[in-house]
């Protein structure tokens, strides 16, 4: 069965929110197709958990948000890692904006 809305209505923690952050990013390589292949593919696999995650009716909202932030932490170093081994440097942080 998948809900709509949250069934359990939890609200998260002063502490919960700061742990997950109100966001996360991804580094992605743009420089070698065949890594942008593997980043495909790993992108696929968390959209795949992302939805399966924010359907489970039998989990609580935190334990499925606590899981999608942890998948995409992983995948983002899964695509360091491919991107290392293409030898890519991906810097930490965010890049440098000229405009500002």
């Amino acid at each position: 069965m998948v809900w709509d809305k949250d069934p359990g209505g939890e609200n998260l923690s002063k502490f919960d929110r700061e742990m997950l952050g109100q966001s996360k990013r991804l580094t992605i390589p743009v420089t070698d197709r065949l890594v942008l292949r593997k980043v495909a593919d790993l992108l696929r696999g968390l959209a795949n958990v992302i939805d399966f995650e924010s359907r489970r009716p039998d989990n609580t909202a935190r334990s499925s948000l606590f899981r999608i932030a942890t998948e995409v932490d992983s995948t983002n170093r899964k695509i360091r890692y491919e991107a290392q081994k293409a030898g890519i440097d991906l810097r930490e942080g965010r890049p440098a904006n000229s405009k500002r």
